[in-house]
């Protein structure tokens, strides 16, 4: 969802136009350097508050989560009522620290269908919202709230985005996660981090531009600790490949955001497993960011059997060279699948000889 398109359904912003909004210090308090460096849609209008979201917010009924944690919900909506009630006296609105992933949704509301946002992750974070608006309106007008929207938007009206949107749910009830969810907050993160820090913004920049830079060092781990914090509980593995995915499929987007021009927009690739991917592209040496997108995009058509195969391909000297120059030809996943069988069935092959001489061997030792 377009944090415009967010906005434009918000009290007291006009629906007209937003799509064109130029950024303003009347709308934004940073200085005009850091304006010109963060581009990002997320920084470059106020955040909504949670009196704004809870009125939004869509009640998906039994699918929704439910937060397990009563004290960890109760401590957000504390933090909250401290930030609005410093805010209310000095007649500004404060803000809350961690971010609200949303989706933007069109649901039936009797014979109307109307537009709304359904919060879906941290889960306590949510019901905090949900409930401090519900009890104290004004005050929760005074806490402004980080959110970042999914890149879709779901029409809950149709059964299959209805569907989907209630898979990606349970999956999060069921302490699964989600990609596209992991992916949104680690780009807040990496974002937020960058504009902090100098050092580590040179370090993401580098490792965005280059397929062939290793992680920031700790990165994997902060981001591992972040995401506990909020509630979320995923495994390292399900962190870096989120990151590499990020890195094949949005760094432009990224470093546009963090100032970088780059040229064309970032690739739409969704893939099984982003982490195989980068490992082939390891061992075939690719160390060109648009090389690697455009291999990417025809790795992505694979299954996740078939890119261990051609992972297993590319560390065989003879099958990793023809896999090298098909990729240089420009290869389609179907040329890809053509040689992960010549390759796989050679294997199979030599293997068996190999078995046959060494039974010949032990025959004539007896």
């Amino acid at each position: 969802m377009d944090q415009y398109l967010l906005l434009s359904l918000l009290p007291g912003f006009p629906p007209e136009g937003l799509l064109k909004l130029k950024v303003t210090k009347s709308l934004i308090s940073m200085e005009s350097a850091e304006i010109e460096a963060i581009k990002s849609r997320f920084y470059t209008l106020p955040a909504p508050t949670a009196a704004e979201i809870g009125a939004l917010m869509v009640d998906l009924g039994d699918v929704t989560c439910k937060c397990d944690n009563l004290e960890r919900k109760k401590s957000i909506i504390d933090f909250m009522n401290e930030v609005g009630v410093t805010s209310m006296e000095k007649n500004e609105v404060g803000e809350y620290t961690y971010p609200a992933v949303i989706a933007e949704v069109r649901v039936r509301d009797g014979i109307k269908v109307r537009d709304g946002i359904a919060c879906i992750a941290p889960v306590c974070l949510c019901e905090a919202i949900k409930q401090l608006s519900e009890e104290n309106p004004e005050l929760s007008s005074h806490v402004r709230v980080p959110v970042m929207p999914l890149k879709r938007a779901y029409d809950i009206t149709k059964p299959s985005d209805d569907l989907e949107l209630k898979a990606m749910i349970a999956g999060i009830c069921r302490g699964e996660g989600n990609r596209e969810i992991i992916k949104v907050f680690i780009k807040y993160y990496i974002i937020k981090k960058a504009t902090e820090d100098p050092k580590f913004k040179e370090k993401i920049i580098d490792w965005f531009n280059s397929p062939a830079e290793r992680l920031p060092h700790g990165l994997v781990k902060e981001l591992l600790e972040y995401l506990h914090d909020l509630g979320i509980n995923v495994r390292e593995w399900t962190i870096k490949d989120a990151l590499y995915g990020l890195r094949l499929s949005s760094s432009n987007e990224i470093l546009e955001i963090l100032g970088i021009e780059v040229k064309g927009s970032s690739a739409n690739i969704n893939c099984v497993e982003y982490d195989y991917v980068q490992s082939s592209l390891k061992k075939l040496s690719i160390t060109d960011m648009g090389t690697a997108q455009k291999y990417t995009e025809v790795l992505c058509m694979l299954t996740e059997g078939e890119l261990k195969a051609l992972l297993n391909i590319a560390e065989n000297t003879e099958c990793g060279g023809r896999l090298k120059v098909l990729f240089e030809r420009g290869a389609s996943a179907d040329d890809l699948r053509g040689l992960i069988g010549e390759c796989s069935d050679k294997s199979a092959s030599e293997g068996e000889e190999t078995k046959a001489s060494q039974t010949g061997e032990g025959d004539q030792g007896r």
